[in-house]
């Protein structure tokens, strides 16, 4: 039996997260047992998985959740943990004890969702895979997160050097999509890793999504929503990149046409979650606004089976899960012409979009006829949990 190491920098692994926690998530629930023992690593957790159960006494999601919280609500807390002090002794403990544990033990595969679990390493004594969820090379990534401050050039400078020797010792290393793989090499200017490039698309639970059903509560909470004839729905984090600004005007575009036709529910907070519901206010849409902060996935895919039109204008995409979801679900999507939306998307299935023009995207979803839910249903069979695990099992056994 070989032995596996899944590695973040932070978090737990959970399907109510996003990016690198969430694929680790999926893995570790569907790994062959008989075939590999595996573990997950992070600065917050090192936990061995065992019979499909995640379970670490050390480990708290209300803590996790807890801390996301206090970041998208509090000012004040985000100038702390966004200091360039803080960063500085917050990647080196986290880098210092996630290599620690990666060589305390002997293992026969180390499997890194982070580019930045590798840096500690300081020899090569097993099969390395590194799988790359970042929008570019990580230093882009924290610059967009942190920006670029003087304070930080130094430790911007290290993670440039370490990110290209992680690439070195990694055996393959995975993309999401090609236009993640794309974006990462055009970031680095370094393209002599490319023969060691596999492209595992992200995979979602469809037996899970066929399954779910808008029971009689779900039905009695949201029923004041039925009045309105087009439901849009959104989902992700209130940050720059994911133009909820942008869907907001949309909406306010879309109530000049047809006035009370349209609400938005947007699922998700973020440092903008203020910022955003001042625009809905100002627009005056705030009463065809929901913000809701969470809501387990469960209960989103149950909304995204209620609404019928989902709308993402993110920038800078790597391959969006939840895109695959509300294709899944039937819903009609109209989503931004950009990086993987486009290897998901075909104008058969959904409707990609162009930023440059808001008015043109009202109008857009106000005359497209909303006949999308069977070919959205079949056109997401390939983006399996399934699928994505077989082609990591493959990677893993070669």
């Amino acid at each position: 039996m070989k032995k596996i190491v899944l590695t973040a920098l932070s978090g737990v692994p959970a399907d109510y997260s996003g990016g690198p926690n969430k694929v680790i998530y999926q893995i570790l629930n569907n790994i062959d047992t008989s075939k590999f023992k595996s573990y997950y690593l992070s600065k917050n957790a090192f936990i061995e998985k065992n019979n499909y159960v995640l379970s670490d006494k050390n480990i708290s999601l209300f803590k996790d959740k807890l801390t996301i919280n206090l970041f998208n609500r509090s000012e004040y807390y985000r100038k702390i943990f966004t200091s360039s002090p803080y960063l500085k002794y917050f990647f080196r403990k986290s880098i210092q004890k996630i290599s620690s544990e990666l060589h305390n033990q002997m293992w026969d595969i180390i499997h890194s969702h982070d580019v930045r679990s590798l840096f500690g390493l300081k020899e090569k004594k097993s099969k390395i895979i590194l799988s790359i969820h970042s929008k570019g090379s990580i230093v882009n990534d924290m610059i967009q997160l942190y920006g670029n401050r003087n304070s930080l050039s130094n430790i911007y400078k290290e993670f440039r050097l370490k990110e290209i020797q992680s690439l070195l010792i990694s055996d393959f290393i995975t993309f999401p999509s090609l236009a993640a793989r794309d974006l990462f090499f055009d970031d680095i200017k370094n393209y002599s890793f490319y023969d060691k490039v596999k492209i595992i698309y992200n995979g979602i639970d469809l037996e899970k999504i066929n399954k779910i059903e808008l029971d009689k509560n779900f039905l009695s909470n949201w029923a004041w929503v039925n009045k309105y004839e087009y439901r849009i729905l959104t989902v992700g984090s209130h940050i720059k990149a994911k133009n909820i600004d942008k869907i907001i005007t949309v909406l306010s575009l879309l109530h000049k046409m047809k006035n009370g036709k349209y609400f938005l529910i947007c699922v998700g907070a973020g440092p903008l979650t203020n910022e955003l519901k001042k625009l809905a206010h100002n627009l005056n849409v705030s009463n065809y606004v929901l913000f809701v902060d969470f809501l387990p996935n469960e209960d989103v895919l149950k909304l995204m089976k209620y609404c019928n039109i989902y709308l993402s204008l993110s920038e800078r995409v790597i391959f969006d899960l939840v895109i695959l979801e509300a294709l899944a679900c039937g819903m009609n999507v109209f989503t931004s012409n950009d990086g993987g939306n486009k290897e998901i998307i075909n104008n058969l299935n959904g409707c990609l979009l162009n930023l440059e023009n808001l008015e043109d995207i009202a109008e857009k979803i106000l005359n497209t006829k909303l006949d999308y839910s069977e070919r959205a249903k079949d056109s997401v069979k390939y983006f399996s949990i399934l699928n994505m695990i077989n082609k990591f099992n493959g990677l893993y056994e070669k």
